[in-house]
């Protein structure tokens, strides 16, 4: 593919996901009101290969820390079968270029955790999608399923 091909695709992929980012802010993905830091352990990453462009982690959270994990009175996690009591994090493909130490992140790697809390109730178990296509017309959070996340992260620092 040729540079300027790819230049385009990129531009494209990266305005249809601001897009959606901003519209899942409007129907399903609740703004908690705060920019926080946290402390804990990497349990699982997906190494940047995410769909919508985001590089992604779970964060199992120091106890000091684990409030942030908690909303609609449970504990949440965007994988509780397989790491329960994670809290989610994204970095969003517009501001990955501001970070250099993604490719050192890990399981087991402790880290200190920066952005904006958020609440991700536009998940209802199906392909990306068509979740985006539900959110269209639901227009409130799925607080069953959802989880706390971090989204977008603002800072990474490996901790020791």
């Amino acid at each position: 593919m040729s540079k300027v091909k790819q230049w385009f695709v990129r531009v494209f992929a990266w305005t249809f996901w601001k897009v959606v980012f901003w519209y899942k802010h409007k129907t399903g993905f609740m703004d908690l009101g705060h920019d926080i830091e946290v402390i804990g352990t990497v349990q699982w990453t997906d190494g940047g290969i995410n769909g919508d462009g985001d590089f992604t982690f779970n964060l199992k959270l120091d106890p000091d820390y684990s409030w942030a994990n908690y909303a609609f009175g449970r504990h949440t996690s965007e994988d509780p079968l397989l790491y329960p009591d994670t809290i989610h994090c994204e970095i969003t493909p517009w501001m990955r270029d501001s970070f250099t130490t993604l490719d050192s992140i890990k399981p087991g790697q402790r880290l200190r955790v920066a952005g904006r809390w958020g609440f991700d109730g536009v998940h209802v178990g199906k392909a990306e999608w068509i979740e985006v296509v539900y959110a269209l017309w639901r227009h409130q959070p799925n607080i069953i399923d959802g989880w706390c996340e971090i989204h977008p992260v603002t800072k990474v620092e490996p901790i020791g």
